[in-house]
């Protein structure tokens, strides 16, 4: 909460394809799955597809590398390595804390050990708390949900646990803790670039891959178009050069890359194929173009022009659903009226759907979607 008091916070930023592998694919290419050549998850069952990074890609690891940058990533990390080339490690030690002092000593870099204090530098680091397995979860974190009821934690409206409640239940308490977890070990780094005097000169961004549902619609994970899925936190810092506050504007995860590397005087290394809109601007005060939707999709690895797309734009978020053999479904809501998404209104909107259609095809014609290919004029029937 402190660090967001400090920072700009970003109300309607946007994971749009809420999974882990794609996320990081657009982060770090600014460009979507269809460019970027990771439209899905890449494990064992999906090997033969040879999802991963395309090699010409060029990739912000490799732009902050021209620009002579000291660089670090720590923690997980999957969307150019294949299934065959993965290795497993063991480790003693819960892996945000572990993560959180790896970032520390790099932040610190006592005499010169990490990296070259005549370079600027960036390091990344993405938690990956394993809250399903609470074994190395620190008891000081889970202690404090123990007595909590999953009624008292899960206390949204839309809430089925009868249809959720065994995960719910099992996992919840592991997840509340892991937040916590994070969120100490994620005031660690901020406070080792405090004492290490680097806060006026450096850009921090805290976020998240995607959502998580825990119960809402009696689901779990990730994947779908709820709120609870899609939407992820977007906080920036820059002390002394940005002003605290918040942003409406619709935010997606291309976005991400162009925007920090404008902010870092960098933008004469933005790719040309880059798809992301650059938000720098924002910070200061112009006026940017600011998009009245963004996309939302999840692809089947071995049907690339089937699965859902969908816009969330300001008010409405609007989803196609696309099986084989199956006629395509429409959903609709209105997240004035119906924050937590409980109802379908996509039978009595049909002048609605056609709007927000026109802004999908748009989406799809400029990431190069194969979903165009089998209907390039969707007629919405209700």
């Amino acid at each position: 909460d402190q660090f967001a008091e400090e920072s700009v916070v970003f109300k309607n930023a946007v994971s749009n394809y809420p999974a882990s592998n794609p996320y990081m694919a657009m982060l770090f290419t600014g460009m979507y799955p269809h460019s970027n050549g990771v439209i899905a998850q890449d494990d064992s069952d999906t090997a033969e597809y040879n999802i991963c990074l395309r090699e010409n890609n060029n990739c912000f690891p490799d732009i902050l590398n021209n620009a002579g940058y000291n660089q670090k990533y720590i923690g997980k990390y999957q969307p150019d390595i294949k299934p065959e080339e993965q290795e497993s490690i063991s480790v003693d030690e819960w892996p945000v804390t572990r993560d959180a002092n790896l970032a520390v000593n790099y932040i610190r870099n006592e005499k010169g050990k990490y990296r070259d204090e005549n370079k600027p530098f960036s390091l990344f680091v993405n938690f990956n708390p394993f809250q399903k397995s609470p074994k190395q979860i620190p008891s000081k974190y889970l202690d404090a949900y123990k007595d909590k009821s999953i009624e008292d934690l899960l206390d949204r409206p839309n809430v089925k646990l009868k249809d959720a409640e065994s995960k719910a239940e099992k996992y919840v308490r592991n997840y509340f803790a892991s937040v916590t977890g994070m969120d100490e070990n994620f005031g660690r780094i901020l406070k080792a670039v405090e004492e290490e005097k680097l806060q006026y000169n450096t850009i921090v961004v805290f976020t998240s891959d995607h959502g998580e549902m825990m119960g809402s619609h009696g689901l779990m994970q990730s994947g779908v178009w709820y709120e609870e899925s899609i939407l992820i936190p977007f906080i920036i810092s820059w002390p002394e050069v940005i002003d605290p506050g918040e942003e409406n504007a619709l935010l997606s995860i291309p976005d991400i890359m162009p925007t920090l590397l404008n902010l870092m005087e960098l933008g004469d290394f933005i790719p040309e194929e880059t798809e992301g809109i650059d938000y720098s601007e924002i910070f200061f005060g112009d006026t940017v173009k600011k998009p009245g939707s963004v996309l939302y999709f999840t692809i089947p690895s071995d049907w690339p022009e089937g699965g859902r797309r969908g816009v969330r734009a300001v008010r409405y978020t609007f989803v196609i659903e696309r099986h084989k053999g199956e006629k395509e479904k429409y959903i609709l809501h209105d997240n004035e009226r119906d924050p937590y998404q409980n109802h379908n209104i996509a039978k009595k909107n049909p002048e609605i759907m056609r709007e927000l259609n026109e802004d999908l095809n748009e989406w799809l014609e400029k990431t190069k979607d194969p979903w165009l290919k089998i209907d390039d004029n969707l007629i919405i029937n209700t």
